[in-house]
C-alpha cells in the first residue's frame, strides 16, 4: 500500500521563496573558464582583445552559464560538499533527488560586470504514484536578475523526490 507524501507541511512549502544576492561580479575569469570547459578553447584569449571588448561591452557569457553558476551562493557547503540551492522538503522518509527537467528562458545577456540576484520559488508540488511507492515532483521557478533588478533569465525546474526504501 502506498503512503501519501503530501502532508500539510509539504503542501505549505508551495509558494516558499528564497533570494540570494551575489557578493561579487561574475567577472571575466568565470566566463573564460566556463567557455573553456564547454568548448575546449577560450574565445577571450588576450589582454588586448579583452580590453577592446571590455570597452565595447562585447563580452557576454555563453547563454547556459547563468544556469550553471553557483557563484551567487552565500551559504556554507552541506554535508555532501554541495553549495547550491536545495529545498528542505519536510518528508518523514529518507529520499533521493533526481532532476526531472528544466525549461530555460533567456531575456538578456550575462555580462562580466553583473552581480546576480537569484530568486527561487516553489511553484507547485505534485504527488505521483509509482509501482513501489509515491514520489513528489517539486516545480521551482528560478529568476536571475542583475544588480539593476532587470530579469536576465528564468529556469523552470522539476526535481523528483523519491523515497529510498
Amino acid at each position: 500500500m502506498n503512503m501519501s507524501l503530501m502532508s500539510e507541511d509539504v503542501k505549505n512549502m508551495i509558494g516558499k521563496e528564497i533570494t540570494y544576492f551575489a557578493n561579487e561580479e561574475i567577472g571575466f575569469a568565470s566566463i573564460r573558464y566556463f567557455e573553456l570547459a564547454i568548448s575546449g578553447h577560450k574565445q577571450i584569449n588576450s589582454k588586448k582583445t579583452l580590453a577592446n571588448q571590455s570597452r565595447a561591452k562585447n563580452i557576454t557569457a555563453l547563454p547556459t552559464f547563468i544556469f550553471e553558476t553557483n557563484q551567487y551562493m552565500n551559504k556554507m557547503m552541506d554535508e555532501d560538499g554541495y553549495i547550491g540551492h536545495t529545498w528542505d522538503i519536510p518528508l518523514d522518509v529518507e529520499y533521493s533527488i533526481v532532476r526531472g527537467g528544466n525549461e530555460y528562458k533567456i531575456y538578456q545577456p550575462l555580462l562580466p560586470s553583473t552581480k546576480l540576484e537569484v530568486k527561487w520559488t516553489i511553484e507547485n508540488i505534485t504527488e505521483k504514484k509509482g509501482s513501489n511507492s509515491a514520489f513528489l515532483i517539486v516545480s521551482s521557478n528560478i529568476q536571475y536578475f542583475n544588480q539593476d533588478k532587470i530579469l536576465l533569465a528564468e529556469n523552470i525546474e522539476d526535481m523528483i523526490y523519491i523515497p529510498k526504501n
